[in-house]
């Protein structure tokens, strides 16, 4: 048997320290604080904000807060205002400010990608970082080698993500020298529990092992956990998408090409266009030969199908799944050409979320052949496997033994 595959804000940071309003041996209205600003002196410090009204009030020039402004020096402010050369008052610059793209609340195909977040996310060494686009974006000293990033996204449930994965953990080290971050994210694990990040990454880290990258879990996103698995951009798993620096465009999207995305020519290219990218890995089928019920790709919403026969194609990454609702003994024909696609079929487990086992053997029918074909009773969930990511068209017949004689 085969085995399955940041913006930058300098405000006015309080600390409520209250003024007395007499302190004996001093003049009222005044406090000692170790060379603090004290209140009723006509300085606002931003020390004082909220607690020293005298000092504070509307129109205030405010000392602290990182910006030299008109009636400050360096004399009354010299937290602001520092001296130059020549000894006059140096204003420093105005901070820089970093104005993150306006976009969509989730992720579109050539829409800016939301400015979402992962606290704790893990890289390949084991450590962690926060990572999120808006510091992606922003985030020169960091981020300033990248000119995109690649998310890559499946669930421990589906069983085309492994080799998905590992196509792309393969090429994730050329990838970062031509500039493109991997970010792999778990959107669910085998219960179809939305994942962390520790959960994610232990399942991961065996998939891509120390291929330089991110590791996310959809189930901790911020601001709203599984954002990505709810995306218009996930249409089955796995799913993959590409998101360029320059303008936080996702400018390709697995799910817009009947092929597996070319990382490594997006990586080189991103100002390309990349809608129906051929890749190193073509399809043998396009969207044209897939079977009438698209998309069948979770099992959870596996259409139901009837005895007879009808045409399909596993044309893209994700398997298709079946529901067969009879109620006594039945045979499942796959009729596909081996030397095109290797195309396998077994019986999905809702409970383990894997094929089902009998004997140790996974049900269904995996040869090295052309055409396969089981029995199988009662109702049942089925799904047709791209072996290694294989395409190939097919045609599927579902037959009621219990009318045949």
């Amino acid at each position: 048997m085969k085995k399955l595959g940041w913006v930058l804000f300098i405000g006015a940071v309080a600390s409520w320290v209250g003024c007395t309003t007499e302190l004996e041996g001093n003049a009222p209205g005044l406090e000692d604080r170790d060379g603090a600003q004290a209140c009723g002196d006509g300085m606002c410090h931003v020390s004082e904000l909220g607690a020293c009204e005298s000092d504070c009030g509307v129109g205030a020039v405010v000392c602290g807060n990182g910006r030299c402004g008109a009636g400050e020096s360096s004399e009354t402010c010299p937290e602001d205002c520092g001296v130059g050369d020549d000894g006059t008052d140096e204003i420093p610059d105005e901070p820089e400010v970093c104005n993150y793209p306006a976009g969509p609340s989730n992720v579109q195909y050539e829409q800016v990608m939301p400015a979402l977040s992962w606290t704790g996310a893990f890289q390949a060494d084991g450590t962690t970082i926060d990572f999120g686009m808006r510091d992606f974006f922003c985030n020169d000293e960091l981020w300033g080698n990248y000119t995109s990033v690649a998310f890559i996204l499946g669930t421990g449930w589906c069983p085309a993500c492994p080799d998905y994965i590992r196509h792309a953990a393969g090429l994730a080290a050329q990838a970062r020298d031509s500039g493109m971050l991997f970010v792999f994210v778990e959107a669910e694990d085998r219960n179809y529990v939305p994942s962390n990040n520790y959960d994610a990454n232990e399942f991961l880290k065996t998939l891509i092992n120390d291929a330089p990258s991110i590791r996310i879990g959809d189930g901790v996103t911020e601001p709203t956990a599984r954002t990505l698995y709810s995306s218009p951009v996930v249409t089955g798993f796995p799913s993959g998408w590409v998101v360029r620096r320059s303008d936080m465009m996702v400018i390709a999207d697995q799910g817009h090409s009947q092929y597996i995305l070319p990382w490594l020519q997006i990586a080189a290219n991103p100002d390309g266009e990349w809608d129906g990218a051929v890749s190193d890995v073509p399809a043998n089928c396009g969207a044209e030969d897939e079977e009438a019920n698209e998309p069948n790709n979770d099992p959870k919403e596996a259409p139901s199908i009837q005895p007879g026969s009808f045409n399909g194609g596993v044309c893209a990454p994700s398997p298709d799944y079946f529901k067969i609702d009879l109620e006594g003994a039945w045979r499942f024909d796959l009729e596909f050409t081996h030397a095109i696609g290797d195309l396998d079929v077994y019986v999905w487990d809702m409970v383990t979320n894997e094929p089902m086992q009998e004997n140790g053997r996974a049900i269904g029918s995996d040869s090295v052949s052309d055409n396969e074909s089981f029995e199988f009773s009662g109702p049942a969930v089925i799904m047709v496997y791209g072996f290694n990511s294989n395409t190939a068209t097919y045609v599927a017949t579902l037959t009621d033994l219990s009318t045949q004689e």
